[in-house]
């Protein structure tokens, strides 16, 4: 028997003679046929893993203990080091082997077919989510839908189909138009306003002015009030609230006395409370996901409240547009919804948290600060957060709330 065309190898250091070897990869490609068509589709999702095969064989004086050796090795588990007879030195895991004996030209030998496949340690992908893009790329794909949605839900009053009844349609519109416009304003007129308010207080007015021509144009009017709740965002101080409040004002319309009897147009005075209700809302909702992350939060705890808030009125917003079959407006909120929850969680986790303690004794407010804390920083907050009538003197049967940590967040 000639072994001058055999190529050596060895598995884990147990040499091995080899003669014949190959290798098989390629995509893993999905394919879906579609039950009772004549066609399918086809997706690429990616490598297959690389597989090795090679017919092994030991011969000779000490064969069987190399075979031995080399089931050793095949059984073992885990990676092992193969020098391929024309690859190199690889780290492969056993996936199959199979083993025979054979008598050739009077020379003990035990042949192996062996499969192996390359290892690879795990790679998970690294994610670096950036909350603030994420939360404003949802609120950015808001306005959109639901402004739509409104136009195709809102009956204008002097519609065809309820031209006996238009008056009661506009009077009813035109009283939803004022109640927002006096919500706005009181929203825009909070103490210290900023800058921009003058600019918001404008735009609401000329909102009321022109309500007659708007409530016929839906189109402009969806436009006017996503203008002016962004301008809302930048004319106070404290957006975030004012925009939650804004939206449950918003989802509050359908059912708020304004004053006006549904009568026979109750069908379209409905509807158009509804449509302007979930306008608002939703876009009141974006702008507020967007300014939370802006929103100083003294505590990990106001802000998980916060988050708890703004995600229950997202999800009541949401339910409506199911309800009303605006699946498009639906999943934007929910998107809305999920990330907004993510990244105030990120906001909260870094900041210091509430605990519960007891006055015993006659203390001050600066007193249990520096008992809890070793500073007095929190003293005015625990006057503010508890509602105290006096910061001198805290009342010693009541638990407190006081923030564990200073200003950088620690404990």
């Amino acid at each position: 028997m000639s072994f001058e065309n055999y190529r050596q190898g060895s598995l884990d250091g147990v040499p091995f003679e080899c003669v014949s070897r190959g290798s098989r990869g390629g995509r893993r490609v999905d394919v879906g046929e579609i039950p009772f068509g004549e066609t399918w589709t086809t997706r690429d999702m990616g490598k297959r893993a690389r597989r090795f095969q090679f017919d092994a064989f030991i011969f000779g004086k000490d064969w069987l203990t190399r075979a031995a050796q080399l089931e050793e090795a095949l059984e073992r588990g885990g990676v092992v080091r193969l020098v391929h007879p024309t690859r190199g030195e690889l780290d492969v895991l056993i996936e199959e082997w199979s083993e025979r004996e054979d008598e050739n030209e009077a020379l003990d030998e035990r042949s192996y077919r062996i499969e192996c496949v390359l290892s690879r340690d795990v790679e998970l992908p690294a994610a670096e989510i950036h909350h603030r893009s994420a939360v404003s790329d949802a609120a950015a794909a808001v306005p959109e839908p639901v402004a739509a949605a409104f136009v195709s839900d809102w009956v204008p009053p002097d519609g065809e189909q309820i031209n006996i009844v238009s008056d009661a349609v506009e009077t009813d519109a035109i009283g939803s138009l004022d109640a927002f416009a006096a919500e706005l304003r009181d929203l825009a007129q909070v103490p210290n306003p900023l800058a921009g308010a003058a600019d918001a207080l404008a735009a609401i007015n000329e909102l009321s002015a022109n309500a007659t021509a708007l409530i016929r144009a839906p189109a402009d009017l969806a436009f006017s009030f996503v203008s002016i709740v962004s301008g809302i965002r930048s004319a106070v101080l404290a957006p975030f609230q004012a925009l939650l409040r804004l939206a449950r004002f918003s989802i509050g319309l359908p059912d708020l006395d304004l004053g006006f009897s549904l009568g026979q147009a109750g069908d379209a005075i409905a509807v158009n409370r509804s449509a302007l209700g979930q306008l608002v809302a939703a876009n009141a909702l974006a702008q507020a996901a967007d300014a939370a992350l802006d929103q100083s939060f003294p505590t990990f705890d106001d802000a998980i409240a916060a988050r708890r808030d703004l995600a229950d009125t997202i999800a009541t917003v949401e339910r409506t547009a199911l309800v009303s079959r605006r699946r498009d407006v639906a999943i934007a909120l929910q998107q809305l919804r999920a990330v907004s929850w993510t990244g105030l969680g990120d906001v909260a986790v870094s900041l210091p948290r509430l605990t519960d303690a007891s006055a015993n004794g006659r203390l001050s407010a600066r007193a249990l600060s520096w008992r809890i804390r070793g500073d007095i920083d929190a003293a005015d907050d625990i006057v503010a957060r508890n509602r105290l009538d006096h910061p001198a003197m805290l009342p010693p049967n009541r638990d407190l709330k006081v923030v564990t940590g200073g200003s950088d967040g620690r404990s």
